[in-house]
C-alpha cells in the first residue's frame, strides 16, 4: 500500500511538473520505476526524452532511412507472447555487419524497431518485451560496441520499463569481450534483465518454462520447431493506430541525424550525435 501511495504521489507530481496533459500515467510511470521513484531524475529524463521525441516522433523513422539494417534480414517478432506475457523479438548477430551501417543508422535503426515492437507488445495485450539475440557463428566481424551501447541506451533512456528480459542465446567465447565492454553502461536493473541460454531446450525454458500448453516458440532458424515462415518481420510492424504514415516533414536524420543536440545534466548521458 506504501508503495502504491507513493507511486500515485510520485506520477501527480511528475506529470505536474513535466507539464504535460498530453502524457499518460504508463508512460511517466515507466520513467518512474526505471529511476527507482527518484521524481528529479525520472522528470529530467522523462522530459529529455520528449525533446528527442519532438525531433522523431513515433513514425518518423521510416524504411529509406535505415536501408542497409534491414537489407541484413535479422530482426524477427514472434506473433505470441512468452509466459511473462512479453512480446519476443529474435535478433541473427551473424547478419549484423557494422561496416554497412552509418553512425546516423546506427542510432535510428533501434528506433525504427522499438516503435513497432512496443506497438506489437501492446497489442498482444502487454507492454514488455523479450529480446532474444542469437550469438551462433558469430565472428569478430559481426560484432559491433557501437550498436550494441546505442541500444542499451535507447532501452534504458528513451524505452525505460520496455525491455522485460534479454536472452544471449549461445554465446560463443569471442563475445565475453564485448559483453565485459558492455556492462559498465547497464545499470543495475537492467543488468539484472540479461540471461544466458544454451540450445533450443534452454531457449524454449525460458521462453515458456513448463506452464501447460506453452507453444513451442523456439524458431526453426534457432534449432526449434516454430516455422521461419511465421515470424513476423519489423518493417511489417503496425506502428500504432493513431500514427501517420508521413506524422511529420522529411527530417534532417534522413540527411545524418537530429537537427539539434538536447542539453544534458552535468554528468548525464548525451543523446545522439548529429
Amino acid at each position: 500500500l506504501g508503495s502504491a501511495r507513493s507511486g500515485d504521489a510520485g506520477l501527480a507530481s511528475l506529470s505536474r511538473r513535466g507539464e504535460n496533459p498530453d502524457a499518460g500515467d504508463a508512460e511517466l510511470l515507466r520513467f518512474l520505476v526505471a529511476r527507482r521513484w527518484d521524481e528529479d531524475l525520472a522528470l529530467r529524463q522523462y522530459l529529455e526524452n520528449r525533446e528527442v521525441r519532438l525531433e522523431y516522433p513515433v513514425g518518423a523513422v521510416t524504411a529509406c532511412m535505415v536501408r542497409a539494417s534491414l537489407g541484413h534480414d535479422k530482426s524477427f517478432a514472434l506473433p505470441s507472447a512468452d509466459r511473462r506475457g512479453n512480446c519476443v523479438v529474435v535478433m541473427l548477430g551473424r547478419r549484423h555487419f557494422p561496416g554497412d551501417v552509418s553512425d546516423a543508422e546506427c542510432f535510428l535503426y533501434p528506433v525504427f524497431c522499438f516503435d513497432r515492437v512496443v506497438a506489437h507488445a501492446e497489442r498482444l495485450g502487454g507492454s514488455k518485451v523479450t529480446a532474444v539475440l542469437d550469438l551462433s557463428d558469430v565472428t569478430v566481424a559481426n560484432l559491433d560496441l557501437r550498436q550494441a551501447k546505442e541500444i542499451l541506451r535507447l532501452a534504458q533512456d528513451r524505452f525505460p520499463e520496455r525491455l522485460g528480459c534479454a536472452i544471449l542465446l549461445n554465446a560463443p567465447r569471442i563475445f565475453f569481450g564485448l559483453w565485459k565492454a558492455i556492462q559498465p553502461f547497464l545499470d543495475e536493473r537492467t543488468k539484472d534483465k540479461f540471461k544466458f541460454a544454451y540450445g533450443p531446450s534452454e531457449l524454449q525454458e525460458e521462453l515458456q518454462g513448463t506452464r501447460a500448453g506453452g507453444a513451442r516458440d523456439v524458431p526453426e532458424i534457432l534449432g526449434g520447431s516454430f516455422p521461419d515462415a511465421e515470424l513476423l518481420r519489423i518493417p511489417d510492424l503496425p506502428l500504432p493506430p493513431e500514427t501517420g504514415p508521413e506524422p511529420r516533414p522529411p527530417l534532417a536524420a534522413a540527411a545524418g541525424g537530429p537537427r539539434r543536440a538536447v542539453r544534458a545534466p552535468a554528468g548525464g548521458r548525451l543523446p545522439p550525435p548529429p
